[in-house]
């Protein structure tokens, strides 16, 4: 008996009946789930919204650093693509994500114990993403002085309401 459609039309057919994006293999039928990638303007929006976040290029002109009170949490090449970034990160969290994400891995120019670049290839959401970027963020918070901790707490209640 003879197919109706051909491999490729059967895939198309595919994704429109399961409403999420697949990817077809080496013509073999394995089919994976992939997550939006998160973009250069997601991701400065996301940073820029914490309290006391300031922007800027210290080193060059492509890359681009997020500080909070002065501190590096973040920081992002804007002429890479897929996007990666470097977070700062507690160093066993740091081990545990890079054995099992393939899109985290040491710290590129970075203290390797400290630091992860994480690309942002799809492999996983946007919302495993903006928690990474939060435990970077409050790595650094946990390293100020007291009363800089106590005036982000304040600034990120009073932006909540």
């Amino acid at each position: 008996m003879a197919q109706k459609y051909g491999l490729n039309r059967r895939l198309a057919l595919f994704r429109r009946w399961v409403h999420f994006p697949v990817r077809f293999i080496r013509g073999i039928a394995k089919f994976r789930i992939e997550y939006a990638a998160m973009n250069i303007e997601e991701l400065r929006n996301y940073c820029i919204r914490k309290p006391e976040v300031t922007e800027g290029f210290p080193f060059d002109s492509e890359t681009l650093v997020f500080k909070v009170a002065g501190k590096m949490f973040l920081l992002v090449s804007l002429d890479e693509s897929p996007l990666r970034f470097n977070v700062k990160c507690d160093p066993e969290l740091a081990i545990e994500l890079r054995e099992k994400y393939p899109c985290v891995r040491p710290g590129f120019h970075m203290n390797k114990s400290l630091w992860n670049t994480v690309t942002a290839d799809g492999s996983v959401g946007a919302k495993l993403l903006q928690e990474w970027i939060d435990h970077s963020y409050a790595e650094v918070v946990k390293k100020l002085p007291k009363k800089d901790q106590a005036r982000l707490r304040e600034g990120a209640l009073n932006s909540h309401l």
